[in-house]
């Protein structure tokens, strides 16, 4: 057998004057929502319907545009807009990502011995404006600039 629970209910006046028990969820008859009390508050505090809530705008996603993709062959590079930072190897015409790293950009410093929050998977997330000071680009080495493009 089924159970049926029902809770307080009354008018948006009665609320005005009601002080729910802590944790008490009463039901407003007048505007159809729920409040939820504190055992301090008179009337509670009103819980919004779905149809209340603002819709919110999804968030843009950026890519690295790799058709502009700019090599960078001499430091200090200033970095034209946000974007990633990539550095690879080069060895017998195979293209390798770059495990050991060493990389400066304003007064951040990177090498593959310390962590940080800027390098994923030795993409570095760059901003418009940020210079890199120093970059291991010798021998087979070669770091290029993507901008960002909405995915």
């Amino acid at each position: 057998m089924s159970r049926q629970v029902q809770i307080r209910r009354g008018s948006a006046t009665a609320h005005t004057n009601f002080t729910g028990a802590i944790g008490e969820i009463t039901m407003d008859t007048t505007n159809k929502t729920l409040r939820v009390h504190d055992g301090i508050t008179p009337g509670g505090t009103i819980l919004a319907k779905q149809s209340e809530i603002p819709e919110i705008p999804p968030i843009p996603k950026f890519i690295p545009d790799f058709s502009n993709a700019i090599e960078i062959t001499t430091t200090p590079y200033t970095c034209p807009s946000d974007g990633y930072l990539r550095l690879y190897a080069v060895y017998n015409g195979y293209i390798y990502y770059k495990s050991s790293l060493d990389i400066q950009l304003n007064d951040w410093t990177y090498n593959s011995v310390g962590a940080s929050s800027r390098a994923a998977g030795n993409w570095f997330v760059v901003q418009q404006g940020e210079t890199l000071t120093r970059i291991d680009i010798s021998g087979s080495s070669k770091a290029f600039f993507y901008p960002l493009k909405n995915a």
